[in-house]
């Protein structure tokens, strides 16, 4: 890792007062840990930090007690701005009369004149000085913020961290480094960069939990000697291991293993192809309970514990639409045939 990037990285910081962490939908623990302990730091460093993404926080984390992890969206600050498009009429002049039950806005142009297509209108949000992005595939994937809040993206450098290397072009500064065992690694490498001399109990925990949920518990081919070594000093540092086992790995709910068993009996194996896959349809929701956060990791599991496997494949019919988790151990295993199916794809650990 090269340390000019995390000189820039360190320059954004420094110079950041209010500061935004995004993910994207269905986002990794990992990337959920990446997040949350960036939020800690710069907490720590007194910096103002608003983290938003869609989903609920993963229940692996749960444990964290971690309060105001994150938002689903943002809440507008009371400013309400009428945007008006100069790039093809210049203005002259801009005045407005307050009536009974209006605001009328005068704008007269230079020359040309002025439509309703040139007109805009958002709630403001306030300032932030930087957003960072935790495995970022595009910003499409950031779903109703990036909607709503386009010029967010625009107006700002985004740094996005991944350890995937088709999300090296999504940020204005991209830590993106295959070669690591987790992005919370990535974060932690730049906070001993910094020279972070105390990590609280929480941070040194969720890195931890972020490292581990990656690996599988070093179960993986995503480890490396530094992956081993920083969970190592994270114990040093005071993270709990024994927590982050019994709640990420250990604890499955009744209802998680109810699904869990459904799925196991829908599996099938085609030994040629050293493929499997297993189905779960709407009515077995319906029927068991739960709902489709209790079926992360399946495909997973499917791929470490059956023999002879290669790729697996889980298939789910959930609230009108079907979808489909693909996970392969060899690293050689070319998804672009999904993408040219115009799905939907999110890289997975």
């Amino acid at each position: 890792m090269t340390n000019s990037l995390f000189d820039s990285l360190q320059g954004y910081i420094r110079k950041a007062e209010r500061v935004l962490l995004v993910l994207p939908k269905k986002a990794s623990v990992d990337a959920w840990s990446a997040m949350i302990g960036m939020k800690l730091y710069l907490e720590s460093k007194e910096k103002e930090v608003l983290a938003v993404c869609e989903d609920e926080i993963p229940r692996q984390l749960e444990f964290l007690n971690i309060k105001n992890a994150a938002v689903k969206e943002i809440l507008p600050d009371g400013d309400f701005i009428i945007s008006l498009r100069t790039d093809k009429v210049d203005v002259e002049r801009v005045k407005y009369t307050k009536e009974e039950r209006s605001l009328d806005i005068l704008v007269t142009p230079k020359d040309g004149q002025f439509t309703s297509k040139d007109v805009s209108f958002r709630q403001s949000v306030g300032k932030f000085d930087t957003v960072m992005g935790f495995d970022v595939p595009s910003l499409e994937h950031l779903g109703e913020l990036f909607q709503q809040h386009p010029y967010l993206f625009s107006d700002m450098p985004l740094i996005n961290f991944s350890i995937h290397p088709a999300y090296d072009h999504v940020g204005k500064l991209n830590l993106c480094y295959p070669g690591k065992s987790a992005i919370s690694e990535i974060l932690y490498e730049y906070l001993e960069y910094d020279r972070l001399e105390k990590y609280s109990h929480e941070l040194s925990t969720v890195l931890l939990t972020g490292l581990l949920a990656s690996t599988e518990s070093f179960l993986n081919n995503h480890v490396n000697g530094a992956g081993f070594e920083m969970a190592a000093a994270l114990q040093e540092k005071g993270a709990a291991q024994s927590d982050v086992i019994e709640y990420v790995f250990k604890q499955k709910s009744f209802l998680t293993l109810k699904l869990w068993g459904k799925v196991l009996q829908s599996v099938s194996l085609d030994t040629h192809y050293k493929l499997a896959w297993g189905r779960v349809v709407e009515s077995d929701f319906d029927t068991l309970g739960g709902d489709i956060a209790d079926l992360d990791d399946v495909a997973r599991t499917i791929l470490r514990f059956v023999e002879g496997v290669d790729v697996a494949m889980l298939c789910l019919e959930y609230q009108g639409k079907i979808i489909c988790e693909l996970r392969s151990s060899r690293e050689s295993f070319d998804f672009s045939f999904v993408e040219a199916l115009e799905a939907e794809v999110q890289y997975l650990d």
